[in-house]
């Protein structure tokens, strides 16, 4: 008598038979919607690459409209216009103002844009009615997607969302897993192609479509061997022509323990070893799977529900293994809110959301980020009559797409390539799904306390930082004229909201002076002298479940790079 083995064993051995197919190609952007990434794919420039306004309106210094009212409006200065498309021509200065449509580059001086509708231009002046903050209306270079930020590691699939920043980022081909080359075998006299005319006692071959649909909407190649009678021989010959080409035969059809076993006389006659036959399940009973000559074939049974059922159990997780997918945490449908909602009054909103350990936290919806989709696993579409989602809310959630799962190590804080190779290496090594959240100080560290983030990377020093890395920040000068910076530095004459907008400014002139991290500056090529350090602290959350092990590997991996100053406990 045949000893049956649980499903988890039978799934075990057959994994035991593949692996992570070391073949590669590079396709073209357009041809890589579904196929799996074979390489991390970073962004080869900022997203958006300059500041730029997000309307038409007015640029201006924003402290000039700190006392504007819809009675009693500021009057500035009009310089000029900025249109899109084109490097500024004009500077804004105290009691000044320019022209400027959406997307066109934000000037020197400005740092923050007035929308049209609060403004009135009269006689070479412009009245303003309403007051702006530093950076409103404004998307600062670098903001969205830095460069050198990672997009997507290697075993993500790549969906719209992957695609539409692959684009942003100015990436026009990956490197992508070769697809898994499935054979397919059907077996019985009583098939017959879909389309024959049926002769009693006959029935459509129904296992080989359904199976070649399976397969290929898992990002497999397919090749359909056709109708094996009940013969032996007949059968071999197919898996033999299989194995020549494919990396795993699936067949279907006489695998079922009885007076003539086909599948299992076929397979040893071709010099296959039988490693399991038969399976504790219902359906799905009498599957067989084999080694011959090096590669896996495995019998599925030949009634349709059993096919389709064993297909899902087993062959399924068996091509995942071939592509490098990791397993997938799906997100819930329901999760506990951690941040208001406040939506615009009368006008319904899209929300996406990062989902954590059964928290969802909104993230900024900007029209023109794409990062707005790439970094979210949720949404929620909030009707116009609702004004405000508090938090602490249990929400029902909607998956982004079909694959959408939750995220292994989720980081918020500043962005740091140093600390990203640090982090990459780690998740690999752990073969964890990594995304890094840009945000403030502040918020970061909120996010890490209320459990939502597990790590927050901030500048300066925080108590009860595991380790606080100190890069340097030189002073890069192309010519004489203002100096920019995204740090608190005394050199600094103005500020700017990111080290990528700092960049772009210097690049194009608009400034004649940077202050960057050096670690930023050789991404841009720029080089410079040495004006002062910024510390960078990193908190892991204690909820983290590998939290000890992610200080450890930080602290030493970090030995090695300069500047690593101390471990907090």
């Amino acid at each position: 008598m045949r000893r049956l083995v649980s499903a988890e064993e039978a799934r075990r051995v057959l994994l035991s038979l593949v692996d992570v197919i070391g073949e590669e190609e590079k396709v073209p952007l357009d041809e890589a919607l579904g196929r799996v990434l074979s390489r991390n794919v970073y962004a080869e420039s900022d997203v958006p690459p300059h500041d730029r306004a997000t309307m038409d309106g007015y640029a201006v210094r924003a402290r000039d409209t700190w006392h504007a009212s819809e009675t009693h409006p500021v009057s500035l200065s009009l310089v000029g216009a900025v249109p899109i498309g084109q490097i500024p021509s004009v500077s804004v200065g105290p009691g000044q103002a320019a022209r400027i449509d959406t997307g066109a580059v934000l000037p020197p001086g400005a740092d923050a844009v007035v929308p049209l509708e609060y403004c009135e231009e009269r006689d070479g002046k412009v009245l303003v009615y309403r007051r702006v903050s530093p950076g409103e209306n404004v998307q600062w270079a670098g903001s969205d997607i830095a460069r050198g930020e990672l997009i997507a590691q290697r075993g993500t699939v790549v969906t719209p969302r992957v695609i539409a920043a692959l684009a942003a980022a100015g990436v026009g081909s990956v490197w992508v897993v070769r697809r898994p080359r499935i054979a397919v075998l059907s077996i019985g006299n009583e098939l017959v192609e879909v389309g024959a005319t049926l002769r009693p006692g006959q029935v459509y071959d129904v296992n080989a479509h359904t199976i070649r649909a399976l397969a290929v909407s898992l990002g497999a190649e397919v090749k359909l061997l056709g109708i094996a009678s009940d013969d032996p021989e007949d059968v071999a010959s197919r898996i033999s022509d299989g194995l020549k080409w494919g990396d795993l035969v699936v067949t279907t059809g006489s695998s079922s323990v009885g007076q003539q076993d086909i599948l299992e006389r076929a397979i040893g006659s071709i010099g296959g070893e039988i490693l399991v036959h038969g399976v504790r399940t219902k359906p799905g009973k009498p599957v067989l799977i084999a080694r011959v000559r090096g590669k896996p074939v495995i019998g599925l049974p030949g009634h349709p529900t059993s096919a389709y059922v064993t297909f899902k159990l087993y062959v399924e997780p068996a091509i995942r293994r071939m592509l490098g997918l990791r397993p997938l945490r799906r997100i819930p449908r329901t999760a506990c809110l951690t941040r208001p909602v406040i939506t615009a009054e009368g006008r319904a909103t899209f929300q996406t959301l990062t989902v954590k350990r059964g928290l969802a936290l909104p993230l900024n919806v900007i029209s023109g980020a794409v990062s707005t989709v790439l970094r979210a696993d949720a949404f929620i579409f909030v009707d116009e009559s609702t004004r405000l989602i508090p938090p602490g809310q249990t929400i029902h959630l909607e998956p982004l797409d079909d694959i959408a799962g939750e995220v292994d190590i989720l980081i918020v804080g500043e962005f740091s390539p140093t600390l990203q190779q640090v982090f990459v290496e780690f998740a690999e090594r752990e073969n964890l799904t990594l995304r890094w959240l840009k945000a403030g100080r502040d918020a970061a560290l909120l996010s890490v306390r209320r459990g939502e983030a597990d790590v927050a990377v901030v500048p300066g020093v925080v108590d009860n930082a595991h380790v606080i890395l100190e890069r340097k920040l030189i002073l890069v000068e192309h010519a004489r004229g203002e100096v920019v910076a995204a740090v608190d530095i005394n050199i600094a004459s103005s500020r700017v909201r990111t080290h990528q907008s700092a960049a772009f400014r210097l690049l194009t002139g608009l400034a004649g002076a940077a202050v960057l991290p050096d670690e930023l500056a050789e991404l841009y090529g720029l080089r410079g002298r040495e004006v002062g350090r910024e510390a960078i602290s990193v908190v892991v959350s204690e909820h983290f479940e590998m939290r000890d092990k992610l200080i450890d590997f930080l602290v030493t991996r970090l030995r090695a790079v300069s500047g690593v100053s101390r471990t907090c406990a």
